[in-house]
C-alpha cells in the first residue's frame, strides 16, 4: 500500500529556517544569561562531561572542548553553545545535567533557541567523532 502526499503546499516554516528577529529587552536578557553561564563554564576534559560522552562512544576532540562544549561544576551540567544559524552569533546554551557517575539526568535550554544550532556550519567546526 502506498501513501499519497498531501496536495497542500508546504508552510513557510517548513520551507526555510526562521529569520533573525529584532531583539527586544527580554530577548537580550535571555541571551546575556545564557552567555554568562557559558562564560562561567570550564574546559570539559577530565570532567563528568567527558565521562558522559565516552559512555555514548564519543571522543571529545581538542577543538570542540571549550569552543563548543564546556562543563559547569556549579550546576553539574555539560554546556553546549548554540549559535544563530544565520549570523553565527552565540545566543543560547544547552545544559545536559549529569549524575555523579556521568549519566544524563535531563537536558534543558537557556536562552532563545529558535534559529540556533550547536554547529550551524559543520564544515567550519568538526563534529564529535566516535571512539574506536
Amino acid at each position: 500500500m502506498t501513501r499519497e502526499k498531501a496536495s497542500r503546499p508546504p508552510t513557510e516554516a517548513r520551507t526555510r529556517p526562521s529569520e533573525p528577529r529584532p531583539q527586544d529587552d527580554d530577548h537580550r536578557r535571555k541571551i546575556v544569561g545564557a552567555l554568562a553561564l557559558w562564560a562561567a563554564s570550564v574546559d570539559p576534559r577530565g570532567t563528568l562531561a567527558e565521562v558522559y560522552l565516552r559512555s555514548r562512544s564519543l571522543d571529545l576532540e581538542d577543538d570542540i572542548a571549550e569552543t563548543e562544549l564546556r562543563w559547569h561544576p556549579g550546576v553539574g551540567a555539560m554546556v553546549a553553545l548554540l549559535r544563530n544559524v544565520h549570523t553565527d552569533v552565540p545566543q543560547a546554551v544547552s545544559r545536559t545535567f549529569l549524575d555523579p557517575e556521568g549519566r544524563k539526568i535531563e537536558r534543558k535550554f537557556l536562552g532563545p533557541v529558535g534559529g540556533a544550532s550547536v554547529s550551524p556550519r559543520p564544515t567550519r567546526r568538526p563534529a564529535l567523532r566516535e571512539v574506536t
